[in-house]
């Protein structure tokens, strides 16, 4: 072939080894192809010999011609390659200019005089859809290269593969690029094509068969709203804000549609970001956002956002089509037929590439969408998205936290506090005058600080448990943090105004070492299955002071053993009583019965036990 097909006299020989030269970097791109094997120019004299063809283009011929499909009608055998070049230089190349190449059609349409009727129709059906569509494309030697790409089977039928098997005039490849992208889309759309991985390639009968099977499968309105709300929930970009920590308190907020379906859920149903659907959207955008503003302009615990539906035909597009490709992976994935099986696999594959496509567009939807909220609009891209969703967040949770504290305390205090021994050591553990519960001797002052009061209030009159206490105190209007409420619990049960239900036991001493585990870092388990009630009941500074002045004037450490001092709480200083009576009591009872004559020696003494019990009952609120 090189010696008489493609020989050139020395004039012409020298023209090309200099058009090379100046055009090298266009040949070079022109020629590489993403394939099994070497394809690109890799010098002039290359160049100048295989002119008007490309090297690589021999190698797939070869190719071409032994495959099944370019055998002849009558089967006898494939057209020899020096027959093949012969006609493409006569005829295709006959006419054209100077420094054009031999393109994939050219070489399909003379290696296959005979394609088969079933190819030769689909050839046909392409060329009319590129024209009816005003296309400067020609549908038909469109799929001869693509034909020539898939049976040579060495070059990936990629879109710029195709482009550059293409053209003629390599000069032209990204004027002709786009052309030919909206070409092989429409063809796809059209089940002439197949695209897999970004590889193109002919439906075969079978597989055009089951496009057209799958195209009759209905998917209906509710369904892809459905499949959108799915979609939503995989999108990274609402995980991103469904959380924000404001003061060490994280507020999570309850991400849904408009029509409440859960996107991301929150037990904190007052903070909501509602993402609208793109099927809700339905009337010019910016006038459908100026009558969401009207109707919102009120509402103080809830952020809208508004996608952007610019893409929404091309979304709902795809939503149908994921459905449908599902549709025949559950009907045929088990099938009898190898051959079908295949084609599913093909077409799972198929299904994934969409949903990444799908999902990237519903993802610049609501990326690039408008965040409303009071009235006010805030426009939204990808590189302001976290910060602009959450400045608003913060507007949100401002407006409807209306008792919040200015700041949060660490749960790590409450365990502090309920084994510290020294009393005049508590008020070192806080700071600000919203923490001021003990005074410099450790006596409890906190009554009217505004944390006492709100989560006191919810304890007054029940046992309310540590699980519901933090899910009510930590949403509007307060949004406690777990530490703020644990460890002023743990204030409370120093201070004595605390009694504790845990493990089937009443506890109101921060004394008794097993309340401990419920305070401090790492109790938020035990914490929230206790149960806690405030204790309302409290002693007058002078009845409490008249009350340890007496039990040190009948001894009370000398007969228990036990220190008292005037900063007990008034639980203990009652409580005190009831153990100096249990030891009176118990005095007796030893005298009684080691002393064979003691009711005679001391008869009146059995009479004052009478009046020791009265105190002994266990101490209670």
């Amino acid at each position: 072939i090189r010696n008489r097909l493609l020989l050139k006299n020395e004039d012409a020989f020298k023209d090309l080894v200099s058009y090379y030269k100046k055009h090298d970097g266009l040949i070079s791109d022109a020629t590489n192809l993403k394939s099994n094997f070497p394809t690109k120019t890799k010098d002039a004299e290359q160049f100048a010999t295989y002119y008007p063809f490309h090297k690589y283009q021999f190698d797939l011929l070869q190719r071409f011609l032994f495959s099944s499909n370019a055998l002849v009608a009558s089967q006898i055998a494939a057209r020899g390659m020096i027959i093949t070049t012969f006609d493409v230089l006569r005829k295709a190349l006959k006419n054209r200019e100077v420094y054009n190449f031999t393109t994939a059609h050219d070489l399909c349409t003379e290696a296959q005089t005979a394609p088969p009727a079933d190819l030769v129709s689909k050839y046909d059906t392409a060329k009319k859809i590129l024209a009816n569509n005003s296309l400067d494309a020609d549908g038909e030697k469109l799929l001869k290269t693509l034909h020539f790409i898939n049976q040579s089977e060495q070059v990936s039928p990629t879109i710029e593969n195709i482009t550059k098997t293409y053209i003629d005039d390599i000069s032209t490849y990204y004027d002709v690029k786009p052309v030919l992208e909206k070409a092989l889309k429409l063809l796809v759309e059209s089940k002439l094509l197949l695209v897999l991985n970004n590889n193109y390639k002919i439906t075969s009968n079978l597989e055009g068969k089951l496009l057209e099977e799958m195209k009759d499968f209905d998917v209906e309105l509710f369904i892809k709203k459905r499949e959108l709300v799915g979609f939503l929930k995989k999108l990274s970009i609402f995980r991103q804000v469904a959380a924000i920590n404001e003061d060490s308190v994280s507020y999570n907020f309850n991400v849904l549609t408009d029509l409440d379906d859960e996107i991301i859920p929150s037990t904190n149903k007052k903070l909501k970001l509602t993402a609208y659907s793109l099927f809700n959207i339905n009337e010019e955008r910016q006038d459908f956002i100026e009558g969401l503003k009207m109707d919102t302009q009120y509402n103080k615990d809830v952020i809208t956002l508004v996608p952007d539906n610019t893409n929404f035909n091309e979304i709902d597009r795809l939503l149908e089509e994921v459905k449908r490709y599902g549709y025949m992976e559950d009907k045929y994935n088990n099938d009898d037929d190898p051959n079908k099986r295949q084609i599913i696999r093909e077409f799972s594959t198929i299904k994934d590439e969409k949903e990444k496509d799908l999902t990237t567009l519903i993802e610049n939807a609501y990326s690039n969408g408008s965040l409303i909220y009071l009235f006010d609009e805030n426009l939204l891209n990808k590189d302001n998205f976290k910060g602009a969703v959450n400045e608003v967040q913060r507007k949100l949770i401002n407006n409807i936290y209306t008792k919040r504290l200015s700041s949060q305390l660490s749960e790590a205090i409450g365990g502090k506090l309920v084994t510290e021994s020294n009393d005049e050591k508590l008020h070192r553990f806080f700071s600000g005058d919203e923490f001021k519960f003990f005074d410099v001797k450790g006596n409890f002052t906190g009554d009217h600080l505004k944390i006492v009061e709100e989560i006191s209030s919810k304890m007054n009159t029940r046992y309310i448990d540590g699980r519901s206490l933090e899910d009510e105190m930590s949403i509007a209007p307060w949004g406690y943090s777990f530490g703020s409420i644990s460890t002023t619990l743990a204030v409370l049960f120093r201070a004595g105004r605390l009694a504790i239900k845990f493990n089937d036991t009443d506890y109101f001493s921060y004394r008794d070492k097993a309340t401990h585990i419920l305070f401090g870092t790492g109790s938020s388990m035990k914490f929230k299955s206790a149960r806690f009630k405030s204790i309302t009941k409290t002693l007058s500074a002078s009845q409490k002071n008249q009350l340890i002045q007496t039990l040190l004037d009948v001894e009370f450490e000398k007969n228990t053993g036990k220190k008292i001092g005037f900063n007990l709480s008034d639980f203990e200083a009652a409580d005190a009583i009831t153990q100096l009576a249990e030891h009176f009591i118990s005095s007796y009872n030893t005298l009684k019965n080691t002393q064979s004559d003691f009711n005679k020696l001391f008869g009146n003494v059995g009479k004052q036990k009478d009046v020791l019990l009265k105190y002994s009952a266990k101490t209670t609120e």
